[in-house]
């Protein structure tokens, strides 16, 4: 190979390119499913503890969201994402069986499964006992999820869902047209395959050709994974947190007695000092201080509303 690249100085340029796409691409796959299985995790502790009592509390001991297991290094990326895309589907039907089967579901708008609730929508007097139904039945941070997946947590899935349904139609096309009738794991390992080349012009047209293709497989596949991860990233420091951004400078926060509110936050300026005390408390900033929000920032907000959207947990 030395000789060969003397002939074709180009080669080594492409080797290292093709390894850093074919890096890139497994490392997005691999921190999709930290931060997926991370998420599950989290659910699935919340949901075993609840404290069975009655069928209701059964069904949300027993309710589990799905993990992955497949490995990028040992299975095809198609493999991979069809496991991916199975699971996120599976994530809204079964937030939707939860909340159905606790009695929850017949408070909110019909709509609700599909697109969320406005809060400028909500109806607290229904909340009023829907809220205290979830706090019996659980615990502060599953309480706490329930509620955002209400709200804003179905949209936020049903995108994720889309995007990575997007991934296995990119799959399609990539099938259909580049690779062909090949494995998709044997680009990961095509680098290798190429060191036993006879001449540097084969190497040559098999480095552009897995150039290619892990350029398409990264536009089309691994970015809108990469942008997933961050979203289920998020997802676990929000619930971690207690702090959901539901729309705008509306959150959704745990109290300091466990009890979830809506929270509106506002600039503070001159003119706040004519609004009532409890509009011109300042938020207590440690909730807040690893939210999107800087601090410095937050330290000049205060809460125009605060509705108990979910009493402490009596668990």
């Amino acid at each position: 190979m030395l000789f060969d690249d003397l002939f074709y100085p180009g080669n080594p340029k492409r080797r290292k390119e093709a390894d850093s796409l074919r890096d890139e691409i497994t490392k997005t796959f691999e921190d999709y499913k930290t931060h997926w299985n991370m998420w599950a995790d989290m659910l699935n502790k919340a949901f075993s503890e609840v404290i069975v009592t009655d069928s209701t509390t059964k069904m949300l001991h027993d309710t589990r969201i799905t993990k992955l297991k497949k490995n990028i290094k040992k299975n095809t990326i198609k493999e991979c994402v069809d496991e991916i895309n199975a699971a996120a589907k599976e994530m809204n039907p079964t937030m939707e069986r939860v909340i159905i089967e606790m009695g929850i579901a017949k408070f909110l708008p019909p709509e609700w499964s599909k697109s969320g609730i406005r809060v400028k929508d909500l109806d607290r007097s229904n909340w009023l006992v829907a809220g205290k139904w979830i706090s019996l039945a659980c615990s502060s941070l599953l309480a706490g999820y329930l509620g955002y997946h209400i709200f804003t947590g179905v949209v936020v899935i049903s995108a994720l869902s889309s995007a990575i349904a997007g991934t296995s139609m990119a799959l399609g096309t990539l099938y259909a047209g580049v690779l062909g009738g090949l494995v998709f794991s044997a680009v990961f390992v095509i680098t290798d395959m190429i060191a036993s080349a006879i001449t540097g012009a084969i190497e040559r047209k098999q480095l552009n050709e897995a150039i290619t293709v892990l350029k398409q497989v990264k536009e089309q596949v691994s970015d809108p994974l990469h942008a997933a991860a961050f979203t289920l990233e998020r997802l676990c420091s929000d619930a971690e947190r207690g702090t959901y951004q539901l729309e705008g400078d509306i959150v959704l926060s745990k109290r300091s007695d466990d009890s979830y509110a809506i929270m509106r936050l506002v600039q503070l300026t001159a003119e706040s000092t004519d609004l009532p005390d409890f509009q011109k408390k300042i938020l207590p900033i440690e909730p807040f201080m690893q939210a999107r929000d800087t601090a410095a920032a937050l330290s000049q907000k205060a809460v125009e509303e605060v509705f108990i959207l979910i009493p402490p947990s009596a668990s």
